[in-house]
């Protein structure tokens, strides 16, 4: 991760609240009658601090729904969300007296914050991993939203492909096929001219054809993240070797064209692994943040008139 001025002084900002918090915590400690709690004056500082800064971390939310709000850039926002609700954790043990709760509603908030923390930790660990991850092992990148159109592309170009030797196959949907700037378009537009000079189906193509239908056809599915022998790299390899030896060499191009196919339809499933990664931790650490934050108020409210 770059570290550049800016996030510097946020780092700064942040370790400076935890040092004077750290600094007045412990004769605060050392000095009040029962020890520390949230009902003293210094807790309520803390609780206050605390509160404000878990406050603000929230409000990255609204900020990024309302992008028409000029208050600073977005990544600012991001930084100030991670650091000062990082810090905020141990403001708030002061705030406690350094317990996880004394009474039912103030350990599930403690609890809840714990969760909050450990996932945001978790998600960013998993924001800087994963995109390296995906830069190394997916080449062929494409935009998430275009993976359906993409695996939709690959089949048609493979149903082509198998057609050109072992006649026309039967299967219920043939959806018009854009013959577009990307590859695959090129190379179906390719294959689609080579199906339609071949006339007399290779000889023994009928087990490739069967192969084809039965397993490799099911795996260029849109939807989901496909299963089984051909999603795995070493797998598929054994898979395809075996039906090579049950080819007449004629068909031994083919096959490799289709094992291609294959394995580009194993990265676009990587790729789908690693979003759903990439973006599945804040399926936890938002509805949970927003949660936190409404029973703190409601911890407030009953701790100032009850």
């Amino acid at each position: 991760m770059i570290v550049d001025s800016t996030h510097t002084r946020w780092i700064i900002l942040s370790v400076a609240i935890l040092v004077v918090g750290l600094i007045t915590y412990v004769p605060y400690h050392a000095t009040t009658p029962g020890g520390p709690g949230g009902g003293t004056f210094q807790g309520l500082i803390y609780g206050f601090v605390g509160t404000a800064m878990m406050v603000f971390a929230g409000l990255l939310g609204a900020r990024k729904r309302v992008r028409i709000w000029r208050l600073g850039r977005a990544q600012e926002w991001v930084r100030a969300h991670i650091w000062l609700g990082l810090i905020s954790f141990p403001i708030i043990l002061f705030h406690a007296g350094m317990s996880f709760g004394r009474g039912s509603l103030t350990s599930v908030l403690m609890w809840l914050f714990a969760i909050v923390i450990l996932s945001g930790i978790l998600g960013l660990v998993i924001q800087h991993v994963l995109p390296r991850m995906l830069l190394d092992r997916v080449p062929r990148e494409t935009v998430y939203e275009q993976v359906p159109r993409v695996i939709d592309q690959l089949r048609q170009e493979a149903d082509t492909l198998i057609e050109s030797v072992s006649g026309v196959i039967d299967h219920p949907e043939q959806p018009a096929f854009a013959e577009a700037s990307s590859s695959p378009g090129r190379r179906a537009h390719d294959l689609r001219t080579r199906a339609t000079a071949l006339a007399v189906p290779v000889e023994g193509s009928d087990e490739l054809k069967r192969f084809y239908l039965i397993e490799v056809r099911p795996f260029f599915h849109p939807e989901g993240i496909p299963e089984g022998e051909l999603m795995g790299a070493k797998t598929s390899s054994a898979r395809f070797g075996r039906i090579r030896l049950l080819l007449p060499r004629d068909l031994h191009d083919t096959l490799r064209d289709l094992e291609t196919l294959c394995e580009e339809r194993r990265e676009l499933a990587l790729q789908q692994k690693l979003h759903h990664w990439l973006h599945g931790w804040l399926l936890v650490h938002i509805p949970i943040a927003y949660a936190l934050l409404l029973l703190s108020v409601i911890h407030a409210l009953m701790s100032l008139f009850y």
